[in-house]
This record gives structure tokens, C-alpha cells and sequence, in this order.
């Protein structure tokens, strides 16, 4: 605050409470004279000019334009006279309470009625919760079987958030460092591409945002939402995804880094090769071990074969890669936007060869290829088939049979083969094609359109929304926003065994 200057400032002795006689500094501004104030007397305000009285001057202020002096009076000393009669006006009431009174007799009447509803309120939600959970308590799933191991842990996690029509692709992968290794890759809610990880080691998953780790590397993809997904894989550190961009060309990306899975580039689709598929296929792809060399790959060694249908809608492609260039390709009179599934298959111990599934128009099918002998149908698929529907989901998976199952005990390998139909009631059905059936001839070995039975998980039994598997018998569904994961009964293959929830 602003001081007076010098020649109006005085020491003035006010009387503090016991009478002391102690000066005290008074300070004021626009004082036109001196003032003194002697003990008995007080100070009294009347117009607004700044006055401050204190051992501090900045403690206290007051507004003033003018001070008096007026004796102190002291009630002990000087006891008040009794004020004159004068009639009060009746004060108004609410209810017999003055309204200040009232007003806050009511509020506190809504703040414990507000509080007893909540206490209420409480207690019924935790009651229907405490029924809930004892009606809803979840199925255990049954123990194990020699031929379908339950490795998986089930961690704390939750399940992912999914694109509403995401699809599923899957890839399996075993090594002495880490064990079995699982591949599960969809599209997050944006469209992002995602990969989910299982180790055998950790026994849990873990997921990697695809999109962003190539964003990070200045190397952006734009798949488009809901586009057909394939996985493949030939080391434990290699993984490659396929899939459509919003032009509808067939891209892929692949990591080879670490167990991290943190570093992501674009594989040579990128720059090879520029593959127009049509907006509505499907695509299949997997890694293929061609020792000492296979049709079409004269160099030997191994490959990754990619299945799409053409933008003309009459040809399935084949490409290998790397550098990509086109395999063996076959026209196919069908449907369009048919399923595809391949899968490697070994028979009576010979060379390694594929496996194809896919939409003929109302029928299941098959080819093969070996080779020998390129691109043929299957004998048994020319008579024997299960219906299909437009759009429908294949999935296959096939399986090395022990060597005791085949051929009165010879040892000799042989591959077990299995087809999954998604039907439109959203359960499955299961071509197969079984060594170990005792008959005479390779037709005979095959079923077809059997129901799958689901053992232990969530009941009632799931429905599928999407479906896929890979090459351990493992088979993957999403049902309900849930990614949902079987291990295939080597002793019955329609015969499915809960593992768990795929979470992260």
C-alpha cells in the first residue's frame, strides 16, 4: 500500500487490551494533520479514506475518509442503557421456521434421503450380481487327453477388440528355443492390422499391433477393413501376413527380428509383382518344404505358396516367393469368392505335396499337387462331396498319424487330412480323410460333412462367426466378439477339446 509521506506520520500510543501503554505506529493516508489518541480513547470510522492499525502496517485495513476520537467505553466500567421500546415488525416463517432455518432443515432432509436411495441402490446391484455370478459360474474344462494336450495357460488378461468383421488367419511353428509357437492374426476395431503370440515358454499371449510397428518404420500399409487374411510361417522368428489393400492388390508384411516380433517391413509383393485379386476373395497360404526340389521351384528348398482368386473371378493363383513369381495356376469354373484351404500332405512316406480346398458352386473340392504330376482333382471329390453356400468359411489342417496306425503297423508316415465347413447355423462340419480307417482303397478312407462335436468350453456350445486352423490341429473361432481355441482328438477327428480363450 501506498505510505504518507514523513511529515504525516506519527507515533501514536493506543491502548492495547491490558492497557499498555506501549506505542503503537499508526499509519494513514490523506491525513490533512496530525492526530493524537490518548489512552481511553477510541477509534471510530465514518467516512472512507485508508487507515491501518497493527504491529504490521500490512495486516490490517479498513476504509475511511475520515477518523475520530471517541472515549473507549468498557462494559465492565460503563454498563449499556437500555435501549428505548420500539416495536419489531413480525418476521415472516415457513412451517413455524424462519425461512433461513427452513431452507437448511430441507436440505438437509435431501441429502439423507438422497444417500439412503444410494445405500439402496447398492444393495440390490450386489445382490443380483452375487446371484449372477453364483448361476453363471463358468465350465470347467475337462481334463486333457493323451492325444490333446492343454498347454496353454490362461492368463488374466482380457479377450481382444476386434473388428466387427474381422477374419481370422492362424500359423503354427515348433523349435527346440521356444517350444511350440502360435500365430493368430485380425483386425483390430480401426482396421489395424494385429498378430497375436503364443510361446510354449511363457505360456501366454501377447499381441503386437502390426499397423503401428510399420508406421513407426515410415513403411504405412492401408489394409482394407475386414480384408481376407492368410499367416505363414517357416522359423519361429519369420511370420508373414497377407492381405487385401483398399485397391484390392494382395499385399504382405514379415518379421524375422525376435521374440519380440517388434520389426516389421513389406516383403517383395511390394515391388515384384502387383497381384489384382478379386474384391471378394479369399486367401491361403503356407510354408512348403521343397527337399530336394519341387514343380516349379527347380532351385529346391523351401517356399511359401499363396492361394487368391483372379479379378476375373475364373482362376485360382498361385505365387511363391521370394522373389514372388507366379506358380502353377488352374481356372476353375464356380463360385465366386470361393473359400480356400491348403495344406502340406504326405502319403505312404512319399515326397511332401499340397492340398487345396475350395467353392465349386454347391459343392466342396479338392486338388492336388505333387511333383510328378502338377494339378489334379481328387478321385474321391468327383462323386463324394458336402454342399456348400455363397460366402462360405473352409478351414483344413492336416497331421502326421503315428507309424503304428498305418498299414497293419508299418512304419510308414502318412498324413491325416481334415476339411472345416462353417455352416450357416454357425456350427461346423468336418471332411476327413483318415490312414488308419481299415479298407481297401484311398476313397474309402474319407468322410464326408460329419458333425464336429465340441468338448468342454462355454455353454451352450458356441457359434462361429469365423473360423480358422493350423497345421498342430489346432482350431480357432471367433463367436461373440471372443476368439475361442480347440485342439482336434487325434483318435476322433470330430471330436474338438476346449483349450481356451485366446487373451492378451
Amino acid at each position: 500500500m501506498a505510505h504518507p509521506p514523513p511529515e504525516y506520520q506519527r507515533d501514536l500510543k493506543v491502548p492495547a487490551a491490558g492497557y499498555s501503554d506501549m506505542p503503537i505506529p499508526v499509519t494513514y493516508e490523506n491525513a490533512p494533520i496530525p492526530l493524537h489518541i490518548d489512552p481511553g480513547l477510541q477509534l471510530a470510522t465514518t467516512t472512507s479514506n485508508k487507515f491501518v492499525v497493527s504491529d504490521n502496517p500490512d495486516k490490517e485495513t479498513w476504509s475511511t475518509n475520515a477518523l475520530s476520537a471517541v472515549p473507549r467505553l468498557h462494559a465492565e466500567a460503563f454498563p449499556p442503557s437500555p435501549a428505548a421500546p420500539t416495536e419489531q415488525p413480525a418476521r415472516r416463517t415457513i412451517c413455524g421456521f424462519r425461512r433461513r432455518t427452513f431452507l437448511i432443515v430441507l436440505a438437509i432432509i435431501a441429502v439423507l434421503l438422497v444417500g439412503i436411495a444410494g445405500l439402496v441402490s447398492g444393495l440390490v446391484v450386489s445382490r443380483n450380481n452375487s446371484n449372477g455370478a453364483s448361476n453363471n459360474e463358468p465350465i470347467p474344462a475337462p481334463a486333457p487327453t493323451p492325444s490333446s494336450p492343454n498347454d496353454h495357460a490362461q492368463p488374466s488378461a482380457g479377450p481382444p477388440k476386434m473388428l466387427n468383421n474381422t477374419q481370422l488367419a492362424v500359423a503354427r511353428w515348433s523349435e527346440p528355443a521356444h517350444g511350440a509357437m502360435s500365430f493368430v492374426a485380425y483386425q483390430d476395431p480401426v482396421g489395424s492390422l494385429m498378430l497375436g503370440v503364443w510361446t510354449q515358454n511363457d505360456k501366454a499371449w501377447k499381441s503386437v499391433n502390426v499397423s503401428e510397428r510399420l508406421l513407426e518404420a515410415s513403411n504405412p500399409i492401408q489394409p482394407k477393413l475386414g480384408t481376407p487374411l492368410a499367416c505363414a510361417t517357416n522359423d519361429g522368428y519369420y511370420i508373414a501376413i497377407f492381405f487385401l489393400d483398399t485397391s484390392n492388390v494382395v499385399r504382405a508384411v514379415y518379421t524375422k527380428s525376435d521374440d519380440t516380433y517388434r520389426y516389421w517391413r513389406p516383403t517383395h509383393l511390394y515391388s515384384d509383382a502387383r497381384l489384382l485379386a478379386a474384391p471378394d476373395t479369399q486367401l491361403s497360404a503356407y510354408w512348403l518344404d521343397c527337399t530336394p526340389a519341387c514343380r516349379g521351384n527347380p532351385d529346391g528348398g523351401d517356399q511359401i505358396r499363396l492361394f487368391f482368386e483372379s479379378a476375373s473371378d475364373d482362376m485360382l493363383h498361385a505365387y511363391v516367393g521370394a522373389p514372388w513369381k507366379e506358380a502353377p495356376s488352374f481356372s476353375q469354373s464356380g463360385r465366386a469368392a470361393s473359400a480356400l484351404a491348403a495344406v502340406p500332405f504326405m502319403y505312404n512316406g512319399n515326397d511332401l505335396e499340397m492340398r487345396l480346398f475350395f467353392d465349386v458352386g454347391d459343392k466342396l473340392a479338392m486338388k492336388s499337387w505333387g511333383n510328378s504330376t502338377g494339378w489334379h482333382y481328387a478321385d474321391a471329390f468327383k462323386g463324394f462331396t458336402h454342399p456348400t453356400f455363397p460366402s462360405q468359411q473352409i478351414a483344413a489342417s492336416s497331421f502326421a498319424v503315428s507309424p503304428s496306425d498305418v498299414n497293419n503297423n508299418q512304419p510308414v508316415l502318412s498324413w491325416a487330412l481334415i476339411a472345416l465347413q462353417l455352416e450357416q447355423d454357425g456350427q461346423l462340419a468336418a471332411t476327413y480323410w483318415d490312414p488308419r480307417v481299415p479298407s481297401k482303397g484311398v476313397i474309402d478312407k474319407w468322410t464326408f460333412g460329419s458333425r464336429v462335436e465340441l468338448v468342454g468350453g462355454p455353454e451352450p456350445a458356441p457359434r462361429f462367426q469365423r473360423i480358422a486352423m493350423n497345421i498342430d490341429r489346432k482350431f480357432y473361432g471367433i463367436s461373440n466378439n471372443v476368439i475361442l481355441e480347440y485342439q482336434v482328438d487325434q483318435a476322433d477327428l470330430t471330436r474338438f477339446v476346449y483349450v481356451g480363450e485366446v487373451k492378451f
